[in-house]
């Protein structure tokens, strides 16, 4: 069951360069939502003994498709961004939109400075597109944040993937075993009140690790088992690269 359905975002029909006719629209589901490909080490809820991130604040624009045979051009975008989310939260965030059926290169998810702060959402996340809350494996709480605003493109691993009436449920991960693999938080300084900070004054060394696998931590996935969330049956068909 998702968290939150926003229903009535459409996407515009793509058509192919030199007038090639493309398939009927349909329905798809696009479902949003944090997850770790390596939970022993690092997991999206409070575990004892491993890096455990408690929140993971995304700001997100409107998503654009390409299609594979016009793969500069985006065939059309939501009509409203999704904004700040909390994607560490029970459930996922989903939107239905409309799409033509095609064979499609890539999506393009834009990362967004945010502006409002939601109602929950801590005073860290203002100005920043991602921030991550959680505690390290010895327990001290964590702090990562990044102001970094452009688009990731999802590029398909296999040149294209399809979507059609077959395969109507997707969904976009945000991988915190990626995010985090390679920033070595034993290593940190921890700030005045003991919270280990990396943001772009912070811990420099760490946040370029950080946002050095920040695109590749976000993928493409057919939601095979249609659930609203990962599992092993699903399709990885694209992985994010930064422009």
């Amino acid at each position: 069951m998702s968290r939150n359905t926003l229903v009535g975002i459409w996407l515009l029909g793509a058509v192919g360069c030199g007038g090639t006719d493309t398939g009927n629209p349909f329905t798809l589901e696009l479902s949003w939502d944090a997850h770790s490909s390596d939970p022993t080490t690092i997991d999206v809820t409070s575990s004892a003994l491993r890096i455990s991130v408690d929140q993971a604040w995304i700001a997100t624009g409107p998503v654009g498709f390409a299609t594979a045979d016009n793969c500069f051009e985006l065939a059309g975008q939501t009509l409203a961004p999704l904004g700040p989310s909390d994607h560490a939260e029970a459930g996922a965030v989903s939107q239905t939109v409309e799409v033509t059926e095609d064979d499609y290169c890539r999506l393009v998810v834009p990362l967004l400075a945010t502006e409002t702060l939601p109602g929950n959402a801590p005073a860290e996340l203002q100005g920043m597109s991602v921030l991550l809350v959680g505690t390290a494996a010895d327990g001290t709480p964590f702090r990562i944040a990044t102001d970094f605003v452009g688009d990731i493109d999802l590029v398909a691993i296999s040149n294209a993937f399809t979507l059609d009436m077959m395969t109507p449920n997707t969904f976009i991960g945000f991988d915190v075993a990626i995010w985090l693999g390679n920033v070595d938080l034993s290593s940190a300084q921890t700030d005045g009140n003991g919270v280990i900070v990396i943001d772009p004054s912070s811990n420099p060394t760490h946040y370029a690790a950080f946002l050095n696998d920040l695109a590749a931590g976000i993928e493409f996935y057919i939601d095979v088992a249609n659930n609203d969330q990962i599992d092993p049956e699903d399709t990885l068909v694209g992985v994010g690269q930064t422009n």
